[in-house]
Protein backbone atom coordinates (compact mmCIF):
# COMPACT_ATOMS: atom_id res chain seq x y z
CA UNK A 1 0.00 0.00 0.00
CA UNK A 2 1.49 3.30 -1.17
CA UNK A 3 1.98 5.68 1.40
CA UNK A 4 -0.41 8.84 1.50
CA UNK A 5 2.04 12.43 1.47
CA UNK A 6 0.97 15.57 1.91
CA UNK A 7 2.73 18.28 0.13
CA UNK A 8 2.63 22.21 0.30
CA UNK A 9 4.72 24.22 -2.12
CA UNK A 10 4.93 27.57 -2.24
CA UNK A 11 2.98 29.94 -4.81
CA UNK A 12 3.80 33.38 -3.55
CA UNK A 13 6.94 34.46 -5.23
CA UNK A 14 5.74 32.93 -8.45
CA UNK A 15 2.31 35.35 -7.99
CA UNK A 16 4.77 38.19 -7.72
CA UNK A 17 6.74 37.28 -10.50
CA UNK A 18 3.23 37.27 -12.56
CA UNK A 19 2.91 40.88 -11.17
CA UNK A 20 6.69 41.59 -12.26
CA UNK A 21 5.76 40.41 -16.26
CA UNK A 22 2.43 42.29 -16.50
CA UNK A 23 4.28 45.55 -15.63
CA UNK A 24 7.19 44.54 -18.17
CA UNK A 25 4.86 44.41 -20.83
CA UNK A 26 3.44 47.81 -20.14
CA UNK A 27 6.64 49.18 -20.13
CA UNK A 28 7.80 48.14 -23.51
CA UNK A 29 4.65 48.29 -25.19
CA UNK A 30 4.67 52.28 -23.86
CA UNK A 31 8.29 52.04 -25.20
CA UNK A 32 7.66 51.20 -28.47
CA UNK A 33 4.94 53.77 -28.84
CA UNK A 34 7.68 56.25 -28.20
CA UNK A 35 10.26 54.67 -30.27
CA UNK A 36 7.47 54.48 -33.15
CA UNK A 37 6.35 58.10 -32.66
CA UNK A 38 9.76 59.26 -33.30
CA UNK A 39 9.67 58.35 -36.99
CA UNK A 40 6.62 57.34 -38.39
CA UNK A 41 3.54 57.94 -35.68
CA UNK A 42 0.71 55.83 -35.43
CA UNK A 43 -2.90 56.23 -36.65
CA UNK A 44 -5.42 56.71 -33.96
CA UNK A 45 -7.13 53.09 -33.90
CA UNK A 46 -3.46 51.88 -33.64
CA UNK A 47 -2.76 54.10 -31.33
CA UNK A 48 -6.11 53.49 -29.15
CA UNK A 49 -5.59 49.73 -30.26
CA UNK A 50 -1.76 49.79 -28.03
CA UNK A 51 -3.22 52.30 -25.17
CA UNK A 52 -5.68 49.42 -24.47
CA UNK A 53 -3.10 46.87 -24.21
CA UNK A 54 -1.03 48.95 -21.65
CA UNK A 55 -4.26 49.67 -19.93
CA UNK A 56 -4.65 45.76 -19.92
CA UNK A 57 -0.94 44.65 -18.52
CA UNK A 58 -1.41 47.23 -15.87
CA UNK A 59 -4.61 45.74 -14.68
CA UNK A 60 -2.68 42.98 -14.48
CA UNK A 61 0.36 43.93 -12.87
CA UNK A 62 -2.16 45.49 -10.14
CA UNK A 63 -4.20 42.44 -9.01
CA UNK A 64 -1.16 40.33 -9.67
CA UNK A 65 0.68 42.13 -7.33
CA UNK A 66 -1.95 42.37 -4.74
CA UNK A 67 -2.25 38.80 -4.91
CA UNK A 68 1.35 38.03 -4.55
CA UNK A 69 1.33 40.05 -1.42
CA UNK A 70 -1.79 38.06 -0.27
CA UNK A 71 -0.27 34.73 -0.84
CA UNK A 72 3.19 35.81 0.75
CA UNK A 73 1.40 36.82 3.97
CA UNK A 74 -0.95 33.98 4.39
CA UNK A 75 1.79 31.66 3.55
CA UNK A 76 3.47 33.05 6.95
CA UNK A 77 0.80 32.87 8.67
CA UNK A 78 0.67 28.67 7.77
CA UNK A 79 4.52 28.61 8.37
CA UNK A 80 3.90 29.96 12.21
CA UNK A 81 0.73 27.94 12.83
CA UNK A 82 0.81 24.77 11.03
CA UNK A 83 2.45 21.63 12.85
CA UNK A 84 2.38 20.03 10.00
CA UNK A 85 4.95 22.30 7.73
CA UNK A 86 8.24 21.59 9.60
CA UNK A 87 11.59 23.01 9.25
CA UNK A 88 10.10 26.52 8.83
CA UNK A 89 11.98 29.91 9.58
CA UNK A 90 10.40 31.58 12.37
CA UNK A 91 12.78 34.72 12.31
CA UNK A 92 12.17 37.06 15.71
CA UNK A 93 8.85 34.68 17.00
CA UNK A 94 9.00 32.84 20.14
CA UNK A 95 7.68 29.73 20.47
CA UNK A 96 4.99 31.29 22.84
CA UNK A 97 4.11 33.79 20.15
CA UNK A 98 3.44 31.30 17.67
CA UNK A 99 1.57 29.17 19.76
CA UNK A 100 -0.88 32.54 20.46
CA UNK A 101 -1.11 32.71 16.88
CA UNK A 102 -2.24 29.36 16.30
CA UNK A 103 -5.03 30.48 18.86
CA UNK A 104 -6.08 33.19 17.06
CA UNK A 105 -6.37 31.76 13.99
CA UNK A 106 -8.45 28.62 15.53
CA UNK A 107 -10.73 30.92 16.65
CA UNK A 108 -11.35 32.42 13.38
CA UNK A 109 -9.95 36.25 13.61
CA UNK A 110 -8.78 35.89 10.08
CA UNK A 111 -10.87 35.60 7.01
CA UNK A 112 -10.99 36.23 3.67
CA UNK A 113 -12.66 39.67 3.80
CA UNK A 114 -8.95 41.22 5.45
CA UNK A 115 -6.44 42.82 3.25
CA UNK A 116 -2.95 41.73 3.81
CA UNK A 117 -1.96 45.07 5.28
CA UNK A 118 -4.57 44.07 8.37
CA UNK A 119 -3.61 40.67 8.64
CA UNK A 120 -0.31 41.42 8.71
CA UNK A 121 -0.72 43.75 11.21
CA UNK A 122 -2.71 41.14 13.37
CA UNK A 123 0.24 38.81 12.94
CA UNK A 124 2.88 41.12 13.94
CA UNK A 125 0.61 42.40 16.92
CA UNK A 126 -0.16 38.46 17.95
CA UNK A 127 3.87 37.68 17.69
CA UNK A 128 4.22 40.88 19.75
CA UNK A 129 6.69 41.94 16.62
CA UNK A 130 7.08 45.71 15.96
CA UNK A 131 3.74 46.95 13.89
CA UNK A 132 4.29 47.86 10.29
CA UNK A 133 3.90 51.78 10.12
CA UNK A 134 1.43 53.10 8.49
CA UNK A 135 2.32 56.55 8.48
CA UNK A 136 5.39 55.77 5.82
CA UNK A 137 6.52 54.46 2.50
CA UNK A 138 6.25 51.30 1.75
CA UNK A 139 2.94 51.02 3.73
CA UNK A 140 1.27 53.94 2.11
CA UNK A 141 1.95 53.21 -1.13
CA UNK A 142 1.01 49.64 -0.43
CA UNK A 143 -2.23 50.50 0.93
CA UNK A 144 -3.02 52.73 -2.18
CA UNK A 145 -2.61 50.11 -4.17
CA UNK A 146 -4.83 47.96 -2.54
CA UNK A 147 -7.16 50.61 -2.54
CA UNK A 148 -6.59 51.16 -6.57
CA UNK A 149 -7.06 46.87 -6.82
CA UNK A 150 -10.33 47.32 -4.95
CA UNK A 151 -11.68 50.24 -7.26
CA UNK A 152 -10.48 47.99 -10.11
CA UNK A 153 -12.07 44.79 -9.34
CA UNK A 154 -15.32 46.48 -7.93
CA UNK A 155 -15.26 48.68 -10.30
CA UNK A 156 -18.03 51.45 -10.23
CA UNK A 157 -19.55 52.98 -13.53
CA UNK A 158 -19.93 56.86 -11.96
CA UNK A 159 -18.96 60.72 -13.44
CA UNK A 160 -15.81 61.58 -11.34
CA UNK A 161 -14.69 65.24 -11.47
CA UNK A 162 -11.96 66.23 -14.43
CA UNK A 163 -10.70 69.06 -15.99
CA UNK A 164 -8.93 72.18 -15.12
CA UNK A 165 -12.26 73.77 -13.19
CA UNK A 166 -12.00 71.39 -10.44
CA UNK A 167 -9.14 71.89 -8.00
CA UNK A 168 -7.36 68.72 -6.16
CA UNK A 169 -9.13 68.78 -3.54
CA UNK A 170 -12.08 68.31 -5.59
CA UNK A 171 -11.21 65.65 -7.36
CA UNK A 172 -12.09 61.73 -6.91
CA UNK A 173 -10.74 60.69 -3.72
CA UNK A 174 -9.00 57.79 -5.51
CA UNK A 175 -7.15 60.03 -7.81
CA UNK A 176 -5.84 62.45 -5.20
CA UNK A 177 -4.11 59.32 -3.47
CA UNK A 178 -2.45 58.17 -6.16
CA UNK A 179 -2.05 60.66 -8.68
CA UNK A 180 1.61 61.78 -6.87
CA UNK A 181 2.87 57.67 -6.93
CA UNK A 182 3.67 57.25 -10.15
CA UNK A 183 3.90 58.76 -13.65
CA UNK A 184 1.09 58.93 -15.39
CA UNK A 185 0.45 56.85 -18.81
CA UNK A 186 2.50 59.05 -21.10
CA UNK A 187 0.74 57.61 -24.07
CA UNK A 188 -2.58 59.15 -23.65
CA UNK A 189 -3.18 62.92 -23.61
CA UNK A 190 -2.33 64.92 -20.09
CA UNK A 191 -6.53 65.84 -21.13
CA UNK A 192 -7.31 62.59 -20.71
CA UNK A 193 -9.04 61.52 -17.64
CA UNK A 194 -6.94 59.90 -14.83
CA UNK A 195 -9.09 57.15 -13.98
CA UNK A 196 -8.88 55.92 -15.89
CA UNK A 197 -6.73 56.44 -18.83
CA UNK A 198 -3.88 58.35 -17.20
CA UNK A 199 -3.64 56.07 -13.90
CA UNK A 200 -3.55 52.95 -16.43
CA UNK A 201 -0.04 53.15 -17.59
CA UNK A 202 3.52 51.99 -17.30
CA UNK A 203 4.56 53.79 -14.21
CA UNK A 204 1.83 52.66 -12.47
CA UNK A 205 2.12 48.95 -13.36
CA UNK A 206 5.80 49.34 -12.36
CA UNK A 207 4.88 51.34 -9.14
CA UNK A 208 2.55 48.34 -8.47
CA UNK A 209 5.17 45.01 -8.79
CA UNK A 210 7.88 47.23 -6.62
CA UNK A 211 5.42 48.73 -3.70
CA UNK A 212 4.48 44.57 -3.36
CA UNK A 213 8.15 43.47 -3.07
CA UNK A 214 8.71 46.31 -1.31
CA UNK A 215 5.83 45.41 1.28
CA UNK A 216 7.03 41.69 1.19
CA UNK A 217 10.73 43.27 2.35
CA UNK A 218 9.12 45.11 5.35
CA UNK A 219 7.00 42.49 6.21
CA UNK A 220 10.05 39.86 6.12
CA UNK A 221 11.97 42.62 7.96
CA UNK A 222 9.20 43.25 10.62
CA UNK A 223 9.49 39.17 11.26
CA UNK A 224 12.63 39.07 11.77
CA UNK A 225 13.42 37.29 8.38
CA UNK A 226 16.60 38.88 6.74
CA UNK A 227 16.21 37.97 2.96
CA UNK A 228 15.30 40.95 1.63
CA UNK A 229 14.76 40.91 -2.57
CA UNK A 230 14.55 43.12 -5.76
CA UNK A 231 13.02 43.78 -8.77
CA UNK A 232 15.71 43.41 -11.88
CA UNK A 233 14.20 45.64 -14.51
CA UNK A 234 15.47 44.87 -17.66
CA UNK A 235 13.51 47.67 -20.17
CA UNK A 236 15.22 50.17 -21.06
CA UNK A 237 14.38 53.18 -19.36
CA UNK A 238 12.03 51.36 -17.33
Amino acid sequence: MSKRIYVAESIAGTIINAGVSFAKESISLTKGVHERDKTNPMLAPERFAIREQVMQKTIGAVVMSIAGAEAIVNEQLANYTNEKLLGGYYGEASIEGRKRLAAVQNEGVFDKRQNALDKAQIILQVLDLPALDRGTNPVQDFSALIALRNALVHSEFKPRPHGSAFSMEERDALERRLIKRFASNSIVPDTASFIWQRCLGSGCAKWSAETACQFRNVFFKALGIGHAVRILWDCDNA
